[in-house]
């Protein structure tokens, strides 16, 4: 159905409060005193603008997951590697929930379930830990082998994780937007058929 609008006419000195994301039109009008009208427009710290500045800011991807080449001599294994303790890092920075709560409660029971049981798309029914790749489940033997490059990553998790805590939002908002973040990252790097048995091997060790 349709939606009535409402009108108001502002007057020099008044001011007019919107909550965050409500439609609204403005349309200058000539006055006796004036040909001419300025407006000022405030944005408000309010929670709704918190929440649409976190999403803003977390929908940015590390370069090396969007851009192999970023690494010298890159591989599936070292982006797989990468991205394991990108998310365990993000993870344990931002929630008091452990790696494999964050996965497995939040993200696969509560996306990827339907009617109690495990899908069988994207892998999740299928998913068998003893194929995981090692340097998957264990963020470990990656930092050993990839120092530096371990040391960007996880360094880069940790700005991304001040992004959430600096939000000032509740708990169970954040948990749903990093749930969001870690399905989109690893999405982007396994594919979209692989994503929720990417995801349960991060979950293994965790």
């Amino acid at each position: 159905g349709k939606v009535n609008a409402q009108i108001v006419d502002l007057y020099p000195g008044d001011l007019l409060y919107l909550p965050p994301h409500y439609f609204h039109r403005v349309t200058a009008i000539k006055c006796d005193e004036a040909n001419f009208s300025i407006s000022v427009n405030v944005f408000s710290n309010s929670r709704a603008k918190a929440l649409s500045d976190l999403i803003q800011n977390t929908e940015e991807v590390p370069i090396y997951f969007v851009e192999p080449g970023y690494f010298p001599n890159p591989d599936l294994n070292l982006l797989v590697g990468a991205l394991g303790l990108y998310i365990r890092t993000l993870v344990s920075e931002v929630t008091d929930l452990s790696v494999k709560d964050m996965i497995e409660h939040s993200i696969v029971q509560e996306r990827y379930m339907a009617q109690g049981k495990l899908s069988s798309a994207l892998g999740c029914k299928d998913f068998e830990a003893a194929k995981c790749p090692s340097i998957l489940v264990n963020s470990e033997e990656f930092i050993k082998a990839n120092d530096t490059i371990a040391e960007t990553v996880q360094s880069q998790a940790k700005e991304k994780a001040k992004v959430f805590n600096d939000s000032n939002l509740p708990r169970n908002i954040l948990d749903m937007i990093l749930a969001d973040t870690i399905e989109r990252i690893v999405t982007l790097v396994v594919s979209l058929e692989k994503a929720c048995s990417c995801l349960r091997c991060i979950a293994v060790k965790s």
